[in-house]
């Protein structure tokens, strides 16, 4: 959803999480997205537009590590600003670390569902896995990992490193 910056004031205004961001953040969470809620508030001083709320997401997808369905609850705060994007300038310029903070629009106009993807995309974990907090098995399914590591368990140790059993370190 382009967000028409010459509508927006310094009051910030609730924007209305539609089924633009259902699909954003669909994309962004490479999962089906069974649950979206929160407030999402845009304003703008001058060329700056400010973009706060809370926005969280219930998503089903895969297990980076065992492959089973699971149930990933993920979001929180946001609090991001734009700016005007340069045009021309110096292609190789330095980045410093506030410009680490900032995002960019163009043509006067910000596109909210680039907004939520990029929120889930950092808030997404590196790796998602059943054994986070945020992350539990759905029903009917099993973990993997669980079933490997019982397994692992039988196995007998390579007598190579029989002379490690009783080493220890401090």
């Amino acid at each position: 959803m382009k967000l028409n910056l010459e509508r927006l004031d310094e009051e910030p205004a609730e924007q209305e999480l539609g089924p633009w961001a259902q699909g954003a953040a669909a994309s962004s969470l490479e999962g089906t997205v069974q649950g979206l809620e929160g407030e999402l508030f845009a304003r703008r001083t001058e060329d700056n537009i400010f973009v706060e709320g809370e926005v969280n997401a219930v998503v089903l997808r895969s297990c980076d590590r065992c492959g089973a369905e699971v149930i990933c609850r993920i979001g929180g705060e946001l609090d991001l600003t734009y700016v005007p994007a340069k045009r021309g300038g110096n292609a190789n310029r330095e980045v410093h670390g506030g410009d680490m903070d900032v995002g960019f629009y163009t043509e006067g106009a910000l596109d909210l569902a680039d907004v939520l993807r990029e929120h889930f995309a950092l808030s997404l974990p590196d790796r998602l896995a059943c054994d986070l907090a945020e992350v539990s098995v759905a029903p009917g399914a099993k973990c993997q990992a669980d079933l490997i590591a019982t397994e692992s368990k039988e196995k007998p140790v390579d007598p190579r490193f029989s002379a490690l059993k009783g080493l220890k370190l401090n």
